[in-house]
Formats: C-alpha cells, structure tokens, sequence
C-alpha cells in the first residue's frame, strides 16, 4: 500500500481575535507532516518543510534576512515593455517587500494549492501564481505582469524527502526581462538550528557545464538529531547560476550574470530537486538522486 496524502488547513489554537500572518495549507502522508504551502504578505512559499524523522529543516522571516521564507521563488528586477506600445520599461521588485535598488516591490499573488495527481509513493500539488508590479495609478491593485504556474511533486522516503518544483512563467503584458541579478528564482533558507551549529555547506565533485551539480547544507537539528537541505539541477531549461553561505541560504538560477528576454506569448520552464534529508548525506546518494532526474 502506498501513502495516503492529504492537503488541509491546519487547526490552530489562536487567542480569541487572533489570526494567522500567512493562511497556510499543510501536506501530509499517512498523517505525517512533509511541507506547507503558505501565502505571505507578498508571496507564496513552502513552510514547514519536514525531514522523514519531522524535524523542521527551513526558517521563516530570520531576524538577519526577514524576507527569507522557507523555500521560495522570486526575483528582484523584472522588467516589461507594453506589447506594440512605446518603449517605456517598467521595473520591479519580487523579492523585497520595500523599495530595492530604486525598484519598487510588486507581489506575487497564488491560489489555493490543489492535488492533481496522487500515486502509491508520490502527489503533485499545483499553484496559479499572478505576479503584480505595485499600486499605481490605474491600477489600483497592481498591474498583472506575469503569471506563474508551480508544479510541486513530492517523494517522502525514509531518510529523506525529494520535492521537485517546476516554475512555468508567462508574460502577460508584454516583453519580459528578468535580471541581471543574483537574487532571483529558486531559494532555500535553512533552519535558525542549522545556521547556529556552523552550517556544514558540501558542494559536488560532478560540475556538467561548469555548475555544481548539487549544493547540500546541513548541521544541527535539535535534540542530537542532524540533517539538512540539498538543491539539485533540473535540466528543464538553463538553471546554473549558485549562491549559497553557511549562514543558511542556497540559490539557484541562471540570471547572474546576462539577462533573459521572454517575448510575450513564450514561457520560461525552471525547475529544481530539493532533498530534505535526516543525518548527513553521502555525496554518491546526491550524485545518484541529480542523476535520475
């Protein structure tokens, strides 16, 4: 038999008047937490994200990084010039909730993340995202620049779970510009437990094309108990560009350094393995896992 998933708001006893910062929708297999899907201020992201053994592996609003959420998609310079109008580029900001480098912050809005599909050892989840550049005159709510759709398919194993997120972007006003820049798309930040422990930070040997194939962070989780977060390529389109410290972030994307037109009508197809280990993985395991994708 295999896992039975579900996909529910959690019950929380909050004080009378109180209520949640972030609605957050929790996945579970035979009852046993793997991740929530929560939508923030200004965007979605996975919080708690759970190691086999239910130890808690990312961190929400650290004090040092407060817009750093669990895992997350972003970036933090897009552009977009109107469809046959004049030339006047409009840039913003999906990464901060404030003004950043002069752009002014936009939000990315999702919809209630729904099971697609549900077999003997895995679910996929899929979200609507609608990314909205800021209030402005004439538009009030933000104009609707982009819209993103997010696969999240995920394996709970043993030792650890593999989740698989495929972001799917379309423009929708017109020609898009993402970059450059090193704050953009695939994001995870490790547990406040992991950080404080040293954070032990293990690159791949394996380098195709001259980018680490897996970056794995990990370290303390409490109670004796250790483990950690991998990021694996996904060959879906180029995603090579890495960022990752010990003090708890790893990223991955290809706008570092050149920046990536997407003419109206065209979409970029990005996607990343996560893997949310117990203990300390054996690099053969990560060169294994990056291998089967």
């Amino acid at each position: 038999m295999g896992a039975k998933f579900a996909l529910a708001r959690p019950a929380l006893a909050l004080p009378s008047g109180a209520s949640a910062q972030a609605p957050r929708t929790l996945l579970t297999a035979d009852g046993r937490p793997l991740l929530g899907f929560n939508q923030g201020r200004f965007r979605p992201y996975l919080h708690p994200v759970f190691t086999p053994r239910g130890f808690c592996a990312t961190a929400e609003h650290p004090a040092d990084h407060p817009h750093h959420t669990g895992i997350w998609v972003a970036a933090d310079r897009v552009s977009w010039w109107a469809d046959g109008g004049p030339e006047e580029e409009h840039t913003y900001n999906f990464y901060v909730d404030d003004t950043f480098q002069g752009r002014a912050p936009g939000s990315i809005d999702s919809n209630v993340p729904r099971m697609t599909e549900n077999s003997r050892d895995s679910v996929r989840v899929e979200q609507t995202c609608v990314w909205r550049g800021p209030p402005e005159w004439g538009a009030s709510r933000g104009r609707a620049v982009a819209v993103e759709r997010r696969t999240i398919t995920v394996h709970p194993g043993e030792r650890w779970n593999v989740i698989d997120m495929e972001s799917a972007l379309e423009p929708r006003l017109g020609r898009l510009r993402i970059g450059p820049t090193r704050h953009a798309w695939f994001n995870a930040r490790l547990a406040d437990a992991i950080v404080a422990s040293g954070g032990r930070l293990a690159v791949s040997d394996h380098t195709p094309g001259g980018a680490p194939a897996w970056i794995d962070l990990s370290g303390a989780l409490g109670g004796g108990h250790r483990g950690g977060i991998a990021m694996l390529r996904l060959e879906t389109d180029s995603a090579t560009g890495w960022f990752a410290k010990s003090w708890g972030v790893v990223t991955l994307q290809p706008f570092v350094h050149e920046p990536r037109d997407l003419p109206l009508r065209n979409t970029l197809r990005l996607a990343a393995r996560f893997i949310v280990h117990d203990e300390d993985m054996n690099p053969d395991d990560l060169d294994s896992l990056a291998s089967s994708t």
